[in-house]
């Protein structure tokens, strides 16, 4: 197994690394080669619709949204990283939505181009997985449980 190296990073992946690692609440950010991943995917897929459970303090979102054209709607229930989210994402307002309440299961699209899966309460995760009309790729980080119990 080839062992992977900084150099096979790009300078993109590694400068929203550095940004996000250096905050309060770091501590569960994606990890390097899950942000070059999805980043390969904003690059090859071009996505305008994302749907992200678990936002955190917004390492993956702020990807999406500099590094795309995308439209993102983020689920997000703990206090302190709505106030981070708000912070970190606020040179992109208005080209995503953060939505509070998993029990309120609203989708503010009919179909994603990405649904990226991170955190949540899995079965409510699931319940909206599943009722979302279209989905084109889904995207897990550390969510095994969630990708066994969904599909």
């Amino acid at each position: 197994m080839k062992k992977i190296q900084i150099k096979d990073f790009s300078p993109e992946v590694l400068a929203v690394n550095k940004r996000f690692k250096e905050q309060s609440g770091s501590e569960d950010i994606a990890s390097l080669c899950s942000t070059q991943a999805l980043f390969n995917i904003l690059q090859s897929d071009k996505p305008k619709t994302i749907l992200e459970f678990g936002g955190g303090i917004g390492t993956l979102s702020y990807l999406c949204l500099k590094y795309s054209d995308a439209e993102i709607d983020i689920y997000e229930d703990n206090d302190f990283c709505i106030n981070a989210l708000k912070q970190n994402l606020k040179e992109f307002e208005g080209r995503y939505t953060l939505l509070t309440d998993y029990a309120n299961l609203y989708l503010p699209h009919k179909s994603y181009d990405l649904i990226i899966g991170d955190g949540g309460p899995y079965n409510l995760v699931e319940a909206l997985v599943k009722n979302t009309q279209g989905i084109k790729r889904i995207f897990f980080e550390g969510g095994r449980f969630f990708l066994q119990r969904v599909f």
